[in-house]
């Protein structure tokens, strides 16, 4: 089968910026394999394969408030799956998990904001395979005020690991997460290789 012809006028500046006339990227990572100029003057012949994208991943979020006991490590009750482009993410089966389909090198990444509570510390970790802490934050409490924890960590993971997002105080009693847009609790991983 032919190449489609395209006309050159349409493309010269995609090759361009590619620097290249053995392949040009274009936007969202479409690279075409090889470029040919086709007998019709002005017109361009391209043939390749489009690569797919290795970026792949979860964002979760906690839209309602999570009442978290004192003094004991709770899972997070995600209830929103913001992206998931590997099937990472399975709300019915465990809310607090992220599952790696496709092994690499992840960076994982938490965040909660606590409010005010007078006493005690808050802290947010990311558990691997649910023995190993992988990071946590460090202990966050400003008497009275509201209490933010994040934490991150790169990670090599294996198909079947999986990345958990834990909840801790000490204020004495339960305690609420904020749950509101602008501070609502996340947790998310994306492969970067």
């Amino acid at each position: 089968m032919d190449p489609t012809p395209y006309n050159l006028a349409l493309i010269r500046d995609a090759l361009g910026q590619s620097g290249s006339e053995q392949g040009a990227m274009f936007a969202g990572g479409l690279r075409l394999g090889s470029i040919d100029v086709a007998p019709a003057p002005g017109d361009l012949a391209l043939s390749g394969s489009v690569r797919q994208s290795t970026a792949l991943g979860a964002a979760l979020a906690m839209n309602a408030a999570q009442s978290v006991p004192d003094s004991a490590w709770t899972p997070a009750v995600m209830d929103e799956i913001r992206w998931d482009t590997d099937f990472c993410a399975d709300l019915a089966a465990n809310a607090a998990c992220l599952t790696v389909h496709t092994p690499g090198i992840y960076l994982v990444t938490a965040r909660a904001e606590w409010v005010a509570a007078a006493n005690g510390i808050r802290l947010i970790m990311i558990r691997l395979n649910g023995a190993y802490q992988v990071t946590k934050s460090p202990s966050d409490v400003v008497t009275g005020q509201l209490a933010h924890s994040t934490c991150s960590a790169l990670w090599q993971a294996d198909i079947g690991d999986y990345f958990e997002l834990l909840l801790y105080q000490s204020s004495g009693a339960p305690l609420l997460l904020n749950s509101t847009a602008a501070n609502r609790p996340e947790f998310a991983m994306a492969r970067l290789v």
